[in-house]
């Protein structure tokens, strides 16, 4: 489709009618069951709940009247306006989006959404309001009349859904899809006002003059209810990846509707952040390829709209602090970003994230992936830079070199410090995190070699029954490519989510508890020698690499465990299988002696690894000590809870 013809670079259109959108919500609601639900809520301190409400009163009485914005008091960001190749890139962009456009409704419709913890499902697919922001700030940066047209209809739908009592716990918040309201959800998602406020202004001070007089003062009214629901959950600089973006929304709402509380309130927070990073070492949420971007495009966004001296000098600071933060673990032989992860959605690198990672080196805006140019979309909006002195790090890997960070200084009392090793050499890397859970996002042991076309990894697992499972706790001790291990049990951990669906008093069911070390890649059709003795070597061959794993005990309630080998198109799976059979419930209150220890080792040369001592075990009372020559670790062998701080977790070991 052609759409020359009909650009509004030079017009400005009308808003959707009101009768039309009267109708949509009739029909789309009319599938809706509503569910009598606990009020909605995301406070990071439960015991902050009778301060909100005071405050929530006393900011009704206070909430200012919406002055015109003073957008040119923001800067512009580099590449605006965009140039018609780059217009003309965003048509293909909208016109092959990953989710449908549904005329009928006038958002995105998501086929199949997975399930969470945080709402009730009453259909299926469903229309999802936060990716439909995101739609509709392409569609606008497109210039052509028909697609700003379908983005002023999205407005239309998602402005009235948020939450706009400052009495309510979700006051500011979106739902995550139209046909469930906020009342009817579980949870809230806290973030959405950050993510759909951050569009919002994307669109509000880039395209003001293609947006209708009545939209934009209930862009402005959205916009100022997101920051001040920011300020007032106001997240600790330890939730790494809220707190960027909450620097976004609050410092340009500040600046460009000239609200000083906003406008301090965020300073005073990014210097919290600042000082918070430094003092740490670290981001709590660490080395996470998904999130550590999302904090990168948080930063540079800040950037491209305020030309403080003093926040753009603070801004530098942690931004270069992220860029050091990847850039000593990117493994350029693989073009892998090594491990540990604290969150990380998949095994290896999107291309989308190689190619923001390389452009980044070069300090030019991204080009999408072929055949993925929708979740490449905003790339022109986010155009990084590397300082100089990180480049080489992207380039080449020589020799041999080891990364030993904290990652964050947990107080007297909470449990040890949070600390990754990684070791990167030409032929592999190897990474593990000294203290962890298995949450299905963590990567607590990875490794990756291979060659940037054929790229394989190693992945740990605890997996009860398909899913992994949460309330199972990582330990280790690294040493270049040989790491000590164990795990143990929480018994108020959660299951599939860290909090989320906790299991209680250590109850849960299962019909299979391993431990998986998972192959794949071009490791996926890896060969294993499974030993005549369980508690004997296995040696595995991937490839060019050869992996050796000493697992000396393994117990669930004291009874031993044995290995099992997995294969599927996608994966070689090596799993130590702690229970399988019939579905039953299990007790960890009542089962001492259930622990693991194993160790691991890996390298080109497998007489390398056949020459390496055993690995011992020695159980004192209820702890395990393990022992891999210079290599030490206790932990103990009786399931216990475990104490959450924020968004840190320390272990009972």
């Amino acid at each position: 489709m052609t759409m020359q013809k009909n650009s509004f670079l030079k017009s400005a259109g009308s808003c959707w009618g009101l009768p039309a959108i009267i109708l949509v919500a009739i029909v789309s609601l009319s599938s809706c069951q509503p569910k009598a639900t606990e009020p909605a809520s995301t406070p990071e301190d439960p015991k902050a709940d009778e301060q909100q409400v005071a405050q929530s009163i006393e900011e009704k009485k206070q909430q200012p009247s919406i002055s015109a914005p003073g957008a040119d008091s923001l800067a512009q960001p580099p590449g605006f306006p965009l140039s018609d190749r780059n217009r003309k890139r965003l048509v293909r962009v909208v016109e092959n989006w990953h989710f449908p456009y549904n005329e009928k409704v006038g958002l995105l419709l998501i086929p199949k959404p997975k399930p969470n913890f945080k709402t009730n499902w009453v259909s299926d697919p469903m229309h999802a309001i936060r990716w439909s922001v995101e739609y509709a700030v392409i569609c606008m940066d497109t210039g052509e009349e028909p697609y700003r047209q379908r983005a002023l209809r999205i407005l239309d739908l998602i402005l009235p859904t948020q939450d706009t009592d400052p009495q309510s716990k979700s006051y500011g918040l979106w739902p995550d899809f139209w046909e469930i309201t906020i009342p009817e959800m579980q949870k809230v998602d806290g973030n959405t006002a950050d993510f759909i406020g951050i569009n919002l202004i994307q669109i509000r001070f880039l395209h003001e003059e293609h947006l209708p007089e009545d939209l934009k003062r209930r862009m402005d009214e959205a916009i100022l209810h997101a920051a001040r629901s920011v300020k007032r959950r106001d997240v600790t600089p330890s939730y790494t990846n809220p707190a960027m973006m909450s620097l976004i929304v609050t410092l340009v709402a500040g600046k460009a509707y000239q609200n000083e509380e906003l406008w301090e309130y965020g300073k005073q927070k990014l210097k919290k952040i600042l000082d918070y990073t430094q003092e740490q070492g670290s981001f709590t949420e660490y080395n996470s390829p998904n999130y550590n971007i999302v904090a990168l495009n948080a930063l540079r966004q800040v950037k491209n709209y305020i030309t403080d001296p003093e926040v753009v000098e603070q801004i530098d600071e942690l931004y270069n602090l992220a860029w050091k933060h990847v850039a000593v673990r990117y493994h350029p032989p693989s073009k892998q970003w090594s491990g540990p992860h604290s969150r990380n959605y998949q095994e290896l690198l999107k291309p989308a994230q190689k190619q923001l990672l390389a452009a980044a080196v070069v300090g030019k805006p991204a080009s999408p992936p072929r055949g993925q140019e929708s979740r490449g979309a905003f790339l022109h909006r986010r155009v990084h830079d590397v300082p100089e002195n990180l480049k080489h790090y992207f380039q080449s890997l020589d020799e041999p070199r080891e990364v030993i960070e904290t990652f964050d200084r947990l107080d007297e009392g909470e449990g040890a410090d949070i600390i990754g090793t990684t070791w990167l050499t030409p032929d592999f890397t190897l990474g593990t995190v000294n203290r962890g859970d298995m949450w299905n996002q963590r990567r607590n042991l990875q490794a990756y070699w291979g060659t940037t076309k054929k790229p394989a990894y190693l992945r740990t697992r605890f997996l009860k029954d398909k899913d992994d499972f949460a309330s199972v706790n990582f330990f280790s001790e690294q040493e270049k490519n040989r790491v000590l291990a164990g795990l143990n049990f929480s018994t108020n951990g959660g299951d599939r989510h860290l909090f989320l669906d906790a299991i209680k008093k250590g109850k849960f069911k299962a019909k299979r508890l391993v431990l998986r070390f998972e192959f794949g890649g071009a490791a996926k059709q890896a060969q294993v020698t499974l030993p005549s003795k369980p508690m004997d070597p296995v040696y595995i061959s991937a490839g060019e690499m050869n992996f050796v794993i000493m697992a000396p005990v393994a117990l669930l309630g004291g009874k031993p465990g044995h290995w099992e080998i997995e294969q599927t198109k996608r994966n070689t799976n090596l799993d130590l299988v702690l229970y399988e059979g019939e579905t039953k419930d299990f007790f960890l209150t009542k089962m001492p002696d259930s622990v693991i220890g194993f160790g691991l080792a890996m390298a080109k040369d497998k007489d390398e690894l056949t020459k390496l001592p055993p690995v011992t075990a020695e159980q004192q009372g209820n702890k395990l000590a393990l022992g891999w020559d210079n290599l030490g670790l206790t932990l103990g062998t009786v399931p216990g809870a475990k104490k959450a701080v924020q968004a840190r977790v320390t272990f009972a070991d």
